[in-house]
């Protein structure tokens, strides 16, 4: 490449020498093309092209580079390279202040059988002095005569005069960590690779020879593998017989193995990446790069990325700009493929640092208010970080409170305070370091308006009469300095009535049914700006004698033929006045079937008519000492109560030695029951002068003594079935009848002899009726006298 000014013209000289390996034969080189023309930094490449090479690989060769430029001395470079080691000595030269030799190209051409991993030897290069890129690729069956090309650049540039060597180098030996036993690990593609930890590579005693010559064939690969040995198989070739992936041998053990035609490949290698640290809202961009064995071409990709990163597997780029919220740590995962083996993941670990960010404070604007009234307002602001942040306010103006916590701001201007003040308000956070936002604000203070002044107002009205204010009402002895016009606005309504309060001061004031007394309300005046003191408006309600009330009784209850008594208050016990007024009573209308006594005091007597029940009332009314209230009816129930009945005397009359049989309802036909009920006959004392027999039904039957006759008579009482009557007196009289009288003699009979004498016999006579007998004797036997 040409670094500076100018144009070179590069030719390479090419020069084969020594003989291919193992006996192949020499092949006819050339350099395509034998020269170019390069400008400013142009990269050019030449090919070496070898016709005929057999294909078991090439000999040594050696090309000479030479370059020339206007100003610039001109030096050939010359690279021998052997098949197996390509080393590249640059000697830089300087002829000049402002030249610079640049310009590196080779081609070098690997047969097959000659796969490895072209590399720099010396790493260690002198800062901005020199780089280099290379790509290959590998033929995996070769026709006869077909060569495979890598082609390589150094790019050399700087001004620091001097030279320096770099070399670079095909090799085929890694060398693994192993422990006393070394594991055989069949690589894709045939890479045969065992290790033992802590030794030294010696391939002495190996026999690879005929594993190399095997073409199309088997071959055995015998030796002594002594330290760590890795050994690629030719392509084409894997191992076949002796040996399987994994098993684990001793070191310094004799391995015997076949190699078979086949082919072989490695996973390609991640290049180390070291772990990132970036802050939020800052570019983090990095390339991941790794290494194959057989150079063919990669593929990347990217796993786990955060939010808002991005990879472009084509560049094999990482590129994020993490957000002011995405601070903390990440672990992304890179994966690499050859197309047909995929490497080890690398994971590489992103830490984003958090990044203080200032406060926003809400936009404030101007403010205007005026003398001697209150400018509130609130200064808010937000925070991403969520920092505590802080207010203040600079400067503070005279008489005005600022909260530096809550961003409150209060200031009430006084008189001679009008005028316009810029303030500035900030607020900041307690990051790392602390941030801060502001504005400024300008306050317009007016001339103030004064506030109204209202005074006290008093009126009256009398008890259940509406109070009604018109015109300016409350407001008519009320001032404003400023002869502003008044609005009344109501502050507390009153306690014993309801008020409409009109906003040109009228009022309608209804006080609460019956109450009178004093009442108030209070109110402000207000200018359209300002409000004044509170005003108190005091209403007295007049009292008025209100009729008292007189309720209904019906209550009161009493037994049939008893007097009812109600002390004191009677039938004003459930009346009212709503004054409190004593009350007394007055009568209107009587009963209806009884008599009553009303009291002044509600007292009152009633007493129904004889054996009556039933509802019987009387109408009152109260009186307050003015007024009658409305008349009232008193509900008298009287409850019927079971009379006794009522027996009456009976007379008869019957024949001295005839019975006297009467009939129901004999001696009950006059007697009565005032309650409508039936009534038997109960005997009390019987008769003296001969046999009786008195039925409940009343019947009777009375049988004289014999020929007795004169007055007798017994007693009874009526029954109702609970009460008997008082004592009746049934007088019988026996009528006299003449009995003929009887006549006795003594002895009755009597047998008498002649002999005998004479014999007496007594006859007498006896005449219930009267003691006056004449007797006569007839129809006397002779002898009889």
């Amino acid at each position: 490449m040409i670094s500076k000014r100018g144009l070179a013209v590069i030719q390479l000289f090419f020069l084969m020498f020594a003989a291919a390996p193992f006996g192949a034969s020499a092949a006819t080189v050339r350099i395509e093309p034998a020269a170019i023309q390069a400008h400013v930094g142009e990269i050019v490449s030449f090919d070496v092209v070898a016709d005929g090479i057999p294909a078991e690989g090439l000999g040594a060769f050696q090309f000479t580079i030479e370059t020339s430029d206007t100003g610039i001395g001109t030096a050939p470079d010359t690279v021998s390279a052997p098949a197996n080691q390509i080393t590249v000595v640059t000697p830089l030269q300087k002829n000049g202040s402002d030249a610079t030799h640049s310009g590196l190209g080779a081609d070098f051409v690997l047969a097959r059988g000659s796969n490895g991993i072209l590399e720099m030897v010396n790493e260690s290069l002198n800062a901005g002095r020199a780089t280099y890129v290379f790509a290959h690729t590998y033929g995996a069956t070769l026709p006869s005569g077909a060569v495979s090309i890598a082609r390589f650049h150094v790019v050399v540039g700087g001004d620091n005069p001097g030279s320096q060597n770099y070399n670079l180098r095909l090799r085929d030996v890694r060398l693994f960590n192993g422990e006393t036993e070394y594991t055989v690990d069949f690589v894709s593609g045939g890479t045969l690779q065992v290790g033992c930890a802590g030794m030294v590579p010696d391939l002495s005693g190996m026999d690879r020879q005929s594993a190399i010559n095997a073409l199309g064939g088997e071959g055995l690969l015998t030796g002594v593998i002594s330290s760590d040995y890795h050994d690629t198989i030719p392509s084409g070739f894997v191992v076949s017989q002796g040996l399987s992936s994994g098993t684990r041998i001793p070191c310094n053990t004799r391995v015997d193995f076949v190699v078979s035609l086949g082919s072989s490949n490695t996973a390609p290698v991640f290049n180390p990446i070291s772990d990132r640290v970036v802050a939020e809202n800052e570019l983090l961009a990095f390339t991941v790069s790794a290494t194959d064995e057989e150079k063919e071409p990669l593929s990347y990709g990217a796993q786990d990325l955060p939010t808002g990163a991005t990879f472009d597997p084509a560049q094999a780029r990482f590129t994020w700009t993490p957000g002011f919220e995405q601070s903390g740590d990440y672990d992304v995962v890179f994966t690499v493929t050859d197309g047909e083996l995929t490497g080890a993941n690398e994971i590489v670990h992103i830490r984003v640092t958090n990044v203080n960010r200032a406060p926003v404070l809400a936009p404030i604007g101007p403010k205007t208010t005026k003398e001697r009234a209150k400018l509130s307002f609130q200064v808010t602001a937000t925070d991403e970080d969520l920092d505590l942040i802080t207010f203040s306010a600079s400067p503070l103006l005279s008489g005005a409170v600022f909260n530096g916590v809550t961003g409150a701001f209060d200031w009430t201007p006084t008189r001679g305070q009008a005028g316009s003040y810029n303030v500035t308000f900030s607020v900041t956070d307690n990051g790392t370091p602390p941030l801060s936002d502001s504005e400024t604000v300008t306050i317009t203070v007016l001339p103030g308006n004064d506030s109204p002044v209202a005074a006290d107002d008093a009126y009256s009205v009398d008890e259940d009469t509406p109070l009604n204010i018109g015109d300016t009402g409350v407001l008519g002895n009320d001032s404003d300095a400023d002869n502003d016009a008044l609005t009344a606005v109501l502050v507390t309504g009153p306690s014993s009535g309801t008020l409409t309060l009109n906003a040109q001061g009228s009022f309608n004031y209804v006080p609460n049914e019956n109450w009178h007394g004093v009442d108030t309300f209070t109110y402000k005046a207000h200018d359209g700006e300002l409000y004044s003191n509170v005003a108190t408006v005091t209403i007295t309600v007049n009292p008025v004698n209100d009729p008292p009330a007189a309720s209904p009784d019906a209550d009161f209850m009493v037994d049939e033929d008893s007097p009812l008594i109600i002390a004191a208050p009677g039938v004003l016990g459930n009346d009212s006045d709503v004054d409190g007024d004593s009350l007394t009573s007055s009568f209107v209308t009587g009963p209806s079937n009884g008599t009553v006594t009303l009291n002044g005091d509600g007292s009152f007597t009633y007493t129904p008519n004889g054996n009556w029940n039933g509802t019987d009332s009387f109408t009152y009314k109260a009186n307050d000492g003015v007024l009658d209230s409305n008349a009232a009816t008193v509900t008298i129930t009287v409850k019927p109560v079971n009379d006794a009945p009522v027996a009456v005397g009976d007379t008869y009359s019957t024949d001295e030695d005839t019975t006297l049989n009467i009939a129901t309802p004999g001696v009950l036909g006059n007697d009565s029951d005032v309650d409508g009920g039936s009534i038997t006959a109960l005997s009390v004392i019987g008769v003296s002068h001969g046999a009786l027999t008195l039925n409940t039904d009343g019947s009777l039957t009375y049988t004289p003594s014999a020929d007795w006759n004169g007055t007798d008579s017994f007693t009874y009482k009526a029954n109702d079935g609970a009460l008997d009557s008082g004592i009746a007196t049934v007088t019988i009289a026996v009528n006299p009848v003449n009995d003929a009288p009887e006549v006795s003699a003594d002895p009755s009979s009597q047998s008498v002899q002649y002999s005998d004498g004479i014999t007496t016999v007594t006859i007498s006579g006896r005449d219930i009726d009267s003691s006056y007998l004449t007797i006569g004797v007839s129809s006397l036997p002779e002898g009889l006298s």
